[in-house]
């Protein structure tokens, strides 16, 4: 029986007995308890057993050893373990425990001076700077430590090769720039991606140091892109439902990427292979603005900022022992974060953070300073502008790994992806697009007998869909559209047309994504449909701004007639378009306007003689025309949300279905099949028997 007496907790010490601990009993709020000498912890019988510290979170700062009553810390290479618990980053350490000689095949993994001290490259809004943070500071001049770089976002190192990497913006372009970390005048500038040569959306940066790949997220397709080292092979790896990615940051020893979304997604911290595959929330709740965020790879930690709580929160790789700190909030067990209470330090404009050995290196964009901190404390450093990155340059901030990538590329042809069966590493070979793999590693272009080709606006992209599961794409993606609205093959050239109403152009490319090049960029404002005339070698469009439907030669883009023009055009809305080269036959659909004009399907001769109204009748926005071999027309309504067919011999009208949603774009596919595309709130595909 236990007792509430003055203030004081009392304890009837018969109770106590009936526990028979074995080495004591304590009163507690919950009633009696038994109690144990250090390193030990009571079992339901009382009797006192070897306790686990290494089970509780931050027992170590990276490794712990558990011993009976006790436990051990240590460090893995490269970290030189401190007062018994912590782990100290150290320069010239190798990977294996010792400097190779010149000899040795991975001589590289010490090349850093030994004893280098910790620097870090530091982003304001002007400049990009190496800043050391200790009293070791090297006299260099001033132009070797700074690079005047405007609003500068996208950026990582390569210690390896001692650079530092970002994406530089001019004032009509932008361009990867590697500059040279111990003397930042010497730049250079990397060859374009050949998937996306428009690299002036990248948002973020990140160098895969074991097998030399780019990670690029590109915030304006929504995109995540990865490239090999030159940039010649880069493979699309996650597309649509990333939102805005505010932070981003890898692990090629564990074979994991992490990026922190909010905006146009619900706020997360997720995760996926660095494959793209096996995507999973990090953290998912009691989020807001999470935004830069960086990893311990020795310790397996995860950090993030939230700009609108004002805090870092911590956790492992899998989302486990997820630590919090917050204004107000007393931290005791977390000593590393509880120096930041007194300080409000981050904004929106917070895009990298940086640890490394137990210490945060934290920009604060309000206060123009960096601040550090750490289980002893914090302390900050001034500066005379305001960060909004910090990047930490060290040996320990990217560990040599043993991989099969970092050897003669994995024997993969274009791109070696580390990854991981348990704890063995193992290389996965991935093909560009429009390639498929063949034999180990090897690559060869990808040929379908069939796909269904998809241009659509969120992301910017045509892609080529097989119709049944391959493994690979028909066609390497169209990604530098900026607003892609329709799209054909040239099959027997094997190029690629696709109009682009953002940029008023009608662009082709090869089908491995090579040999881009400008079609038409005159008098192309809206252009809503496209067709190749594989018999005749013309392509026909049409223009929803200006009224017409036009054709130009294949082999001479110059070579171009309006074929169908009405004087009242801006009540004169064609859209989709469809050939039949035997009859020398085209059909297009016309769009009801908000000014006028009825909508109707129209066809006429491929040279646009004997036009006429095949159906004004029961349509509002008529779409996705498409053709069958046995005489039908095929359309959906985009307004009516239904799909209908036109027998051309009888005129017989036929409903297919009325509960489409939203439809827009329409294939035909062994003529049983009709698949159609909603695009005008989401991308998506659905078949019809």
């Amino acid at each position: 029986m236990w007792r509430w007496l003055h203030g004081t907790l009392c304890a009837v010490t018969e109770t106590c007995a009936a526990l028979q601990c074995e080495e004591g009993c304590r009163a507690t709020h919950g009633g009696p308890a038994c109690y144990c000498r250090a390193g030990y912890e009571p079992d339901a019988g009382g009797r006192c057993r070897d306790a686990d510290e290494c089970a509780r979170d931050d027992t170590c700062a990276q490794l712990c050893h558990n011993t009976v009553g006790s436990y051990t810390c240590s460090c893995a290479p490269g970290y030189r373990l401190q007062d018994g618990r912590d782990c100290v980053p150290v320069n010239g350490e190798c990977r294996f425990g010792r400097r190779l000689s010149a000899g040795d095949r991975e001589d590289a993994a010490c090349a850093e001076p030994e004893g280098e001290p910790l620097s870090l490259l530091v982003v304001t809004a002007s400049d990009v700077r190496r800043v050391w943070p200790g009293d070791d500071a090297p006299q260099w001049p001033r132009t070797r430590t700074r690079l005047a770089a405007l609003n500068v976002r996208a950026i990582d190192i390569l210690y390896s090769n001692r650079s530092v990497c970002y994406v530089h913006h001019n004032l009509s372009s932008a361009d990867i720039v590697c500059a040279a970390a111990d003397d930042l005048a010497r730049r250079r500038v990397l060859a374009r991606p050949a998937l996306f040569p428009d690299v002036a959306g990248v948002s973020h940066l990140a160098a895969d140091w074991v097998a030399g790949n780019w990670y690029l997220v590109d915030g304006a397709r929504e995109a995540l892109y990865a490239c090999t080292r030159d940039l010649q092979h880069c493979r699309l790896l996650v597309e649509g439902a990333l939102g805005k990615v505010h932070g981003f940051a890898l692990d090629p020893a564990a074979g994991l990427m992490f990026w922190t979304v909010w905006g146009a997604a619900p706020p997360a911290v997720e995760r996926a292979s660095l494959a793209g595959a096996d995507r999973a929330p990090v953290a998912a709740l009691k989020l807001v603005y999470p935004s830069a965020l960086t990893l311990e790879p020795a310790a397996r930690t995860l950090y993030w900022a939230d700009a609108y709580l004002d805090c870092v929160e911590r956790a492992d790789y899998s989302g486990a022992n997820r630590r919090t700190l917050r204004r107000g909030y007393a931290v005791r067990s977390e000593p590393i974060l509880a120096a930041l209470v007194f300080i409000k330090c981050f904004s929106q404009e917070l895009h990298h953070i940086a640890a490394l050995g137990g210490v945060l290196y934290l920009p604060s964009w309000r206060n123009s300073s960096l601040l550090l901190a750490g289980r002893g404390g914090a302390r900050s450093v001034a500066l005379d502008a305001r960060p909004t990155a910090a990047l930490v340059f060290h040996r320990a901030r990217q560990p040599r790994s043993v991989h099969p990538c970092s050897l003669h590329n994995g024997g993969c042809a274009h791109l070696c992806i580390t990854a991981y069966d348990g704890a063995a590493a193992r290389a996965h070979c991935a093909c560009r697009h429009g390639w498929r793999l063949a034999g180990r590693g090897g690559c060869e272009r990808a040929h379908e007998d069939a796909y269904l080709v998809l241009a659509r606006g969120a992301p910017p992209l045509v892609v080529a869909l097989a119709l049944r599961p391959r493994g690979w794409e028909a066609a390497a993606p169209a990604t530098d559209a900026a607003r892609p609205t329709a799209a054909d093959v040239d099959t027997r050239d094997g190029l690629l047309y696709y109009c682009d109403v953002h940029r008023y152009q009608i662009v082709r490319q090869r089908l491995d994504g090579s040999g881009r090049e400008l079609f038409a960029g005159r008098d192309v404002d809206n252009c809503e449909g496209l067709a190749v005339d594989w018999m005749g070698r013309n392509l026909y469009w049409t223009d929803d701004a200006l009224g017409t439907v036009s054709v130009a030669r294949l082999d001479a883009p110059d070579v171009r007639r309006v074929l169908v023009r009405e004087r009242d055009y801006q009540h004169y809305h064609p859209r989709a378009i469809a050939l039949q080269p035997a009859n020398g036959t085209m059909f297009w659909s016309v769009w009801a306007g908000a000014g006028g004009g009825a909508a109707r399907l129209e066809t006429a001769h491929m040279d646009g003689g004997a036009r006429r109204t095949l159906l004004a009748d029961g349509l509002h926005w008529p779409a996705g025309l498409a053709l069958s071999d046995d005489g039908y027309l095929y359309w959906c309504d985009t307004f009516l949300n239904r799909v209908e067919r036109l027998e051309l011999r009888s005129g017989r009208r036929q409903l297919v279905t009325a509960d489409a949603v939203k439809p827009y774009g329409l294939a035909l596919y062994e003529e049983i099949s009709v698949l159609f595309n909603a695009k005008i709130c989401h991308d998506m595909t659905a078949r019809l028997a």
